[in-house]
């Protein structure tokens, strides 16, 4: 693969879809379904901007779907970013629990494009999610990814909005991150070396645990809110501090002479050109002694890859490598984990 020259990289998102709540109990209706803050009068004190990210979690607290929670412009709605490929399943998850709330539930992907902007220059994001703001278009809608500042600014652009106010407020500089064939390359391969995991890759539906997929960790989770389904096993779990696993990015080495060391140090390094899925789905991680430290997942980019790594392992001191099949696996720890909280 390819890593495009420029800093600032535009990637329009046709792997996402929107799902429009509107009506009068939108707010109250959410606030009871989804992992984090929704209601309209607490919404900006708990969030930095018009989004939220959310999980949508069954009874037995398994991940079901993830999204963000956008406040539109237009009163009393909201807009789901969700993945196209959950969008049936969030439609249909939506109406179940309507019941008599007044509330609308509506596939609106046709009337949006999503884009998203990835610079190492967050104050000149900044800028771009401000002047879109300001820009005043009718459902246009423009923010910080709540997950981390570093995944840059996501925009749900209005297909009637697609004029030069908001040509001008996103301006020249961002270049593509992909080709036809897949327009999402840099965006991809942007999440796995952050650590991110991915809507229906590696968080599959009624198996997922939220947060062995660091949705506390990703301002996912709001543990002081009313309840919402699955919330008391997702407190439960977080409060009795009995989660052992979690996604971490790693990368594959061939290189049996690299030294090892501390996994907070990168011991090895990003190869764009390595073999697509050089480690297969579900394949063990092991320790020299035989012990099982991981799983790999799916998402793959190089030979950078996220795996399920257990703890115990990923913090203790090792006297070999951690091998899955021929290829070397050196955890890498985001910087945004809390490593403290982790240890105790």
């Amino acid at each position: 693969m390819s890593v495009p020259a420029s800093s600032h990289i535009r990637t329009r998102l046709v792997s996402r879809a929107i799902v429009r709540v509107a009506g009068a109990d939108a707010g109250q209706f959410l606030q009871g379904l989804v992992s984090n803050e929704v209601m309209p009068a607490k919404f900006l004190e708990r969030h930095r901007g018009p989004a939220a990210y959310c999980g949508m979690f069954s009874a037995r607290g398994r991940y079901l779907f993830d999204a963000f929670v956008v406040m539109s412009p237009v009163d009393s709605t909201y807009l789901l970013d969700i993945h196209a490929g959950s969008l049936d399943d969030v439609v249909h998850h939506l109406r179940r629990y309507k019941l008599r709330s007044r509330v609308v539930i509506e596939d609106a992907s046709r009337e949006f494009e999503l884009h998203s902007f990835i610079s190492p220059d967050i104050t000149y994001l900044q800028h771009v999610e401000r002047s879109v703001r300001h820009a005043h278009c009718h459902e246009t809608v423009a923010f910080v990814d709540p997950r981390l500042n570093h995944l840059g600014v996501r925009l749900i652009l209005a297909k009637g909005d697609t004029g030069n106010q908001i040509q001008t407020a996103i301006g020249d500089a961002f270049v593509p991150g992909g080709d036809d064939d897949d327009p999402e390359r840099f965006y991809t391969l942007w999440s796995v070396l952050n650590g991110v995991a991915r809507s229906n890759v590696d968080l599959i539906k009624e198996k997922t645990i939220p947060l062995e997929a660091n949705m506390d960790f990703l301002n996912g989770i709001a543990f002081n809110k009313g309840c919402y389904l699955g919330q008391e096993l997702i407190a439960r779990a977080y409060h009795q501090g009995v989660i052992r696993k979690r996604i971490t990015p790693v990368l594959l080495s061939d290189d049996k002479t690299l030294t090892q060391c501390s996994p907070l140090i990168q011991s090895g390094t990003f190869r764009p050109d390595w073999p697509h899925h050089a480690a297969q789905q579900g394949a063990p991680i092991l320790t020299s002694s035989g012990d099982k430290a991981g799983t790999m997942l799916s998402s793959q980019s190089g030979n950078a890859a996220l795996a399920m790594m257990r703890l115990e392992f990923l913090f203790a001191t090792r006297t070999g490598p951690l091998m899955c099949g021929d290829h070397q696996v050196h955890p890498v720890i985001p910087s945004w984990w809390f490593t403290r909280d982790l240890r105790s």
